[in-house]
């Protein structure tokens, strides 16, 4: 048994601004929450990182964009760098806290371009958001 969640935009606490809250703030609140997690409930917990988070090209263009709930409401988003100082954390958290023989994160994700949430290359960052994990997570091997 083990518990998890999507996106960090599950935990409330991530958001600190409407419209844009900071990726530092966002990091930072959930990299928190995994100290939380895995000593309130009684199950495995397996972190998230998240890249980036807007939902708002689901809505209306006419519709009035505020703090009301999904698709509307506060958005993050990361820079290159910002995303591999996420990867990091999480890997010292990992490091810290998982068993030797079952380990695991989830990541929001690879392809979710209509919540502006990817990890797949593109025309700006290309490649580098995949060379962030295999740089924190095969670093060495």
């Amino acid at each position: 048994s083990s518990l998890t969640s999507y996106t960090w935009f599950h935990n409330r606490k991530t958001f600190n601004a409407f419209p844009v809250t900071s990726y530092g703030h966002a990091a930072e609140v959930n990299g928190a929450y995994w100290d939380e997690a895995n000593k309130t409930y009684p199950i495995k917990y397996i972190p998230n990182v998240s890249a980036s988070w807007d939902p708002s090209p689901r809505t209306c263009p006419t519709d009035v964009f505020d703090d009301s709930g999904y698709p509307f409401g506060p958005t993050f988003s990361s820079t290159p760098q910002q995303w591999k100082s996420a990867l990091q954390s999480v890997k010292t958290f990992m490091d810290r806290t998982c068993d030797p023989d079952w380990c695991m994160l989830t990541i929001n994700a690879w392809n979710e371009w209509s919540e502006s949430a990817y990890i797949e290359p593109d025309t700006v960052d290309q490649y580098a958001r995949l060379n962030a994990i295999r740089d924190v997570f095969a670093a060495g091997k």
